[in-house]
C-alpha cells in the first residue's frame, strides 16, 4: 500500500454528478467551443488506430494541458483518437459506495476504447492509469486519491492492452524518432520537476519520465526533482489544497519564497507531473518563476503549445476583469455573463492576484517575517 493511503473511503468526496461539474465547468471560460479536438462523447469508430490518448476528467479544468497533449502526438506522428470525460470514466468516482456502478463504467470505459483497435491507452490521467491497469489485472482493489478502494473480481483477465502514461509514451517515441523529431524551438529552461513518488509506483514513473522526456527536448536541463510544500496538499495525495485560509499578504509572500527557494537551487521552471499539482502551483507563478507542466513544455518545442489560460487568468484578480477576458470563449458555450460571473466567482481566488499586497513589495529578502512554506529538493542518483 502506497504511503499514507487507507482503505477507509475520504470524506471529502463529492457525489459523482457535482465531481463531474467542477471538473468540467472551468474549461468553458478557458477554451472554446470550437477549439475541442478530442471526443466528449463515444462515437462509432470510423477508422482503426495505434493508441487511445485517454485525457481523464479531472485534467479539464486546464484544456491548454489536452490541447498539447492532442497536438504532440499528432506532432510526434502517432495514429491515435482522444477522449475525455464520463464516458471514458474510470469509474472511481463511484468508489467504494457503488461498486456495482463503478465497474460497469470502467468496463463500459475500455470497451469504448479498444473499439478503435487501440493495443495502447496512453493516460494523462495517473488514478487513470491505475484503475484500468488493476482491472486488466482482474484485481479486487485499486489506489485513488490516497485511498484503497476495492473491485469487483471480473473472473477474466483483459489481455494484449497497454496502459502507459504520457510522459512514458513520449519519452519513447521521442527516442524512437531520435534525429527525425520534428523540433520547431528551443525553449531555455532549467527546470525543477515536481511529483508525487511516494505515492505509488505508477506516481514515481509518471514523475521521472517527465523528467527523462524533458532532457530530451533542446534547450532544457533538467536540474531534479522538487517536492511541494506541505501546505500545497494533504498526505497520500497530489497538490490539490486551495489554500483557502491564505491572505493576499500571504499570497504574495509565498509567490516570492517558492520563487527565491528554486532560484537558490539554480531553477527558472517548475514542471508538475499532475494537473492537480500544475493547477496549485499555477496560483504563484510569476516572472522570476515559470511553471509550466512536463508536456507542455514539449509542445513548445514542437512549436504546438496552446496558452495556459488558467495560470493567466488566476492572476488577474477581479471577477469582473476575468469575465472580460475571457467573454470570447464563454459566449461560444452559449452562457450569459452571469452564469459566467458566477463560474468565474467559483474557479478563481481574486487573492492570487499577481499584484503584490505585502509591505515588502513581493521582496522576500525585506521580509521580515517567518516563511510560510519550504520546497526541498529530492536528490536521485
Amino acid at each position: 500500500m502506497a504511503e499514507g493511503a487507507s482503505h477507509l473511503p475520504r470524506g471529502d468526496k463529492p457525489q459523482p454528478a457535482a465531481l463531474y461539474q467542477a471538473q468540467e465547468e472551468p474549461a468553458r471560460l478557458l477554451v472554446a467551443k470550437d477549439e475541442i479536438r478530442w471526443m466528449t462523447h463515444n462515437v462509432p469508430p470510423d477508422r482503426s488506430v495505434d493508441v487511445f490518448l485517454l485525457l481523464g476528467c479531472g485534467a479539464r479544468g486546464l484544456p491548454h494541458i489536452l490541447l498539447d497533449s492532442v497536438a504532440v502526438l499528432e506532432a510526434l506522428g502517432v495514429r491515435f483518437v482522444a477522449g475525455a470525460g464520463q464516458q471514458f470514466c474510470c469509474g472511481n468516482p463511484y468508489r467504494p459506495d457503488r461498486l456495482d456502478a463503478a465497474d460497469r463504467l470502467t468496463a463500459n470505459s475500455i470497451d469504448r476504447m479498444t473499439a478503435w483497435g487501440a493495443s495502447t491507452i496512453v493516460h494523462w490521467c495517473t488514478a487513470c492509469q491505475l484503475t484500468f491497469g488493476a482491472w486488466s489485472r482482474n484485481s479486487e482493489e485499486v489506489w485513488s486519491g490516497g485511498t484503497v478502494m476495492p473491485m469487483q473480481p471480473r473472473g477474466a483477465v483483459q489481455d494484449g492492452i497497454e496502459n502507459v502514461h504520457i510522459h512514458t509514451f513520449i519519452e519513447r517515441r521521442l527516442r524512437e524518432l531520435a534525429q527525425r523529431v520534428p523540433w520547431k524551438n528551443t525553449p531555455h529552461r532549467r527546470v525543477l520537476v515536481e511529483g508525487h513518488p511516494e505515492l505509488t509506483e505508477v506516481h514515481d514513473v509518471a514523475m521521472t519520465t517527465g523528467a527523462k522526456m524533458l532532457s530530451l527536448v533542446p534547450g532544457v536541463e533538467v536540474l531534479g526533482y522538487v517536492k511541494a510544500p506541505e501546505a500545497f496538499g494533504r498526505p497520500g495525495s497530489n497538490c490539490s489544497n486551495a489554500l483557502a485560509d491564505l491572505t493576499f499578504h500571504d499570497v504574495q509572500r509565498i509567490r516570492s519564497e517558492v520563487a527565491a527557494q528554486a532560484r537558490a537551487q539554480g531553477a527558472d521552471t517548475i514542471s508538475c507531473q499532475h494537473h492537480n499539482c500544475h493547477r496549485t502551483w499555477s496560483r504563484f507563478a510569476s516572472e522570476s518563476l515559470r511553471v509550466e507542466q512536463c508536456v507542455s513544455i514539449v509542445a513548445e518545442a514542437l512549436g504546438v503549445r496552446s496558452p495556459d489560460r488558467y495560470q493567466e487568468v488566476a492572476q488577474l484578480g477581479e471577477t469582473d476583469r476575468v469575465v472580460d477576458r475571457t467573454e470570447s470563449i464563454w459566449r461560444t458555450w452559449g452562457i450569459d455573463r452571469a452564469e459566467a460571473t458566477d463560474l468565474a466567482r467559483k474557479t478563481f481566488d481574486p487573492k492570487y492576484a499577481a499584484k503584490p499586497s505585502c509591505p515588502c513589495g513581493g521582496d522576500v529578502s525585506k521580509c521580515t517575517e517567518e516563511p510560510l512554506v519550504q520546497i526541498g529538493q529530492i536528490v536521485r542518483s
